[in-house]
């Protein structure tokens, strides 16, 4: 048999919190185990990011180059990229620069070793590099990729770390 209770104890027991939800404690809790997961994952969220934008920023620099050689064999005329000194480059047709290119922060030119002596890669009227090298782009977290123009063949080739 059920024992019946009172209608002034059911009174209180609908008068009382219900227990299904969370203390402010537990959520205090939940929110400081976020809070450090989240303090341990951005460093390696940061370096990923990094490397991308290095990644990227070579694979425009790849292109750039190319384009160059390509535009020197179709036009018959002269044209340079003019590296700055760490923070990015230039692209000239001739003597006119057609545009400017500024890395994205945390990247920069780490080496250049040009034949020309000089930090321009420039590639005549029929396609040819005059003098190769290589440059050197590095990330804040110290990785490297390297773009490397051989003077002979003038074939650009990228790959990671220095050449």
């Amino acid at each position: 048999m059920m024992k019946q209770l009172s209608p002034a104890r059911n009174t209180l027991q609908a008068l009382r919190p219900s227990e299904s939800g969370f203390s402010l404690v537990e959520l205090l809790i939940v929110l400081f185990c976020l809070a450090a997961l989240l303090g341990l994952s951005l460093p390696g969220y940061q370096r990923v990011i990094d490397n991308k934008n290095l990644q990227g920023t070579a694979n425009q620099l790849y292109a750039d180059m190319k384009e160059c050689q390509s535009m020197a064999l179709l036009t018959g005329e002269n044209h340079s990229l003019r590296l700055n000194k760490d923070d990015g480059y230039e692209v000239w047709t001739g003597t006119a620069k057609r545009k400017s290119i500024t890395f994205p922060k945390g990247i920069r030119i780490s080496e250049q070793k040009w034949a020309s002596n000089r930090p321009v890669l420039q590639f005549n009227g029929k396609g040819h590099p005059v003098g190769g090298g290589t440059v050197v782009l590095r990330n804040r977290h110290n990785k490297e990729i390297s773009l490397t123009v051989h003077l002979h063949t003038g074939q650009i080739q990228v790959k990671e770390g220095r050449e």
